[in-house]
């Protein structure tokens, strides 16, 4: 779904069609910026093995790397030169093991408890955020990493936004809050849907992250 259509099913459940609107296009694209955060979040639904934000290059004897802060969580690390499979820790773990990736995302860093005598590039699969923010140029283009039959979901959020304005003619604290509610109790169902799915399917092989 594109953002522009997502806008004009807001404005016509919403009887805001005619210019100037109670909303502008501006806080539409923003109040869905902010859905599409809260909904990777609650969901954990945007999984990424392709994006840069994946594929890390560590230079020769380095071990501290930076870690990006729109990841979530990560899922597999793989050395590609390698093929050493990484393990995930949290960077206060007092006695890590060898061949692992400490997790320090308050301080912005990822470290490796191995040093490579030679360049190196790490595959990640992550759970993120969405990589960007919207903006008004963005109002032609596809709603990112959300699946077509999710964008209710959405909408909900831009509600809640749009009647939580207190100084707006719209304002509406009770209708904020349902769609509030709405909204975390789909984004649950999804979550659960997915932890479901996968506990379905059978541990992916480690090739996965060749074929990316």
């Amino acid at each position: 779904m594109l953002v522009c259509e997502l806008i004009k099913i807001y404005r016509e459940e919403e009887k805001d069609k005619i210019p100037s609107y109670f909303t502008s296009d501006f806080m539409l694209i923003t109040y869905l910026t902010d859905a599409l955060n809260e909904f990777a979040k609650k969901t954990m639904s945007f999984y990424d093995t392709s994006s840069p934000l994946t594929q890390i290059y560590v230079p020769k004897e380095q071990h501290i790397l930076p870690f990006d802060q729109r990841i979530l969580e990560i899922k597999q690390a793989i050395v590609r030169e390698t093929g050493d499979n990484l393990g995930i820790i949290s960077a206060n773990v007092a006695d890590p093991v060898p061949y692992s990736l400490l997790l320090n995302s308050e301080a912005g860093e990822m470290i490796l408890t191995k040093k490579y005598h030679y360049p190196v590039n790490i595959q990640l699969r992550v759970i993120r955020k969405p990589l960007k923010r919207l903006t008004l140029e963005d109002i032609n283009q596809i709603i990112p990493d959300i699946n077509e039959e999710d964008y209710r979901v959405l909408l909900h959020y831009i509600k809640y936004s749009a009647f939580s304005v207190a100084d707006a003619d719209i304002f509406d604290p009770n209708r904020a809050a349902t769609n509030l509610a709405l909204f975390e109790q789909k984004c649950q169902q999804i979550k659960d849907q997915n932890l479901r799915r996968r506990s379905a399917i059978q541990p992916i092989a480690m090739e996965w992250i060749w074929n990316v």
